[in-house]
């Protein structure tokens, strides 16, 4: 692949303190579907993007919650559908679209 003539040479940068993540513990799981009478509930830790960041793990993506209320959990538990999220690193991404 050619250089683009007066194009800035890629300069990757780790954004994780300007969302809040650097202080947090890997992801260890996501909640992949919303569920009726189901809840999320914990202390949210940061937000990048669409995800919220729970200080237990547990990452949401906010593009589930279309249509769904949101009201306070107390005394509840997260009980919807999660995945673990694979730990260990060495994840490939082998592009960002």
């Amino acid at each position: 692949m050619a250089a683009v003539a007066g194009a800035a040479a890629l300069r990757v940068v780790d954004h994780a303190a300007v969302f809040g993540l650097d202080g947090l513990d890997d992801p260890a799981r996501t909640v992949t579907a919303m569920a009726s009478g189901g809840a999320v509930a914990g202390r949210l830790a940061a937000a990048a993007g669409p995800d919220l960041h729970f200080s237990d793990g547990l990452v949401l993506d906010t593009r589930l919650l279309a249509g769904w209320e949101l009201v306070a959990a107390a005394g509840r538990t997260t009980d919807v559908p999660v995945a673990a999220v694979p730990s260990g690193g060495g994840a490939r991404q082998d592009g960002l679209f």
